[in-house]
């Protein structure tokens, strides 16, 4: 074996537990957009076209709060989503704003889409369960389908961002924690 394959199979060893924590992100977002499929109605591809281009443009200008850490606005669009029309569609917006970040590091990419889509998709359920979208409802319904979207939102992101930041052995948990407290 040369040099070079001996490096390659090291390479992937000390990433394997990444390959195999996006394959999960990535059956997991599958199985979420077969599970929540029959789930309302999706709106005109307009709509969703509109929500997930203000996603991507929001999630474009993140903020950076630490070396490895960034805010956005993102979620904005992923919790009316939700609330409007439920878990398929906002994991639906959630999936094509993610698209609009193919960039370097593409690892990233092929990590982070899944989540997106995954925390909208999250934050869907939880808006149905309050209120499942309707034309008639009324604003308390709106108004706490809107609260249990956006908890569901944040804890989900966190959940996922605390794995990734595991699986990547990048910083303390705490850490992260004390940056997002503010938030």
């Amino acid at each position: 074996m040369g040099d070079k394959s001996r490096d390659f199979v090291r390479f992937l060893r000390a990433n394997l537990t990444i390959y195999a924590w996006t394959f999960l992100l990535w059956l997991s977002a599958a199985i979420a957009a077969i599970a929540f499929a029959d789930t309302g109605s999706m709106p005109s591809l307009w709509i969703v076209a509109g929500l997930a281009l203000l996603a991507a443009l929001a999630e474009r200008q993140s903020v950076p709060l630490t070396q490895n850490t960034e805010a956005s606005v993102a979620f904005l669009p992923f919790v009316f989503s939700a609330v409007a029309f439920g878990p398929f569609t906002a994991l639906i917006v959630g999936a094509i704003a993610g698209l609009g970040d193919f960039r370097r590091p593409y690892l990233r990419w092929a990590v982070y889409l899944p989540i997106r889509a995954l925390t909208a998709a999250i934050a869907g359920a939880a808006a149905t369960a309050v209120a499942p979208p309707s034309d008639h409802a009324a604003f308390g319904q709106i108004l706490l389908a809107t609260l249990a979207a956006s908890g569901a939102n944040l804890g989900a992101d966190l959940f996922f961002n605390l794995g990734t930041q595991a699986v990547r052995r990048a910083g303390s948990p705490v850490a992260l924690l004390r940056t997002l407290a503010p938030l």
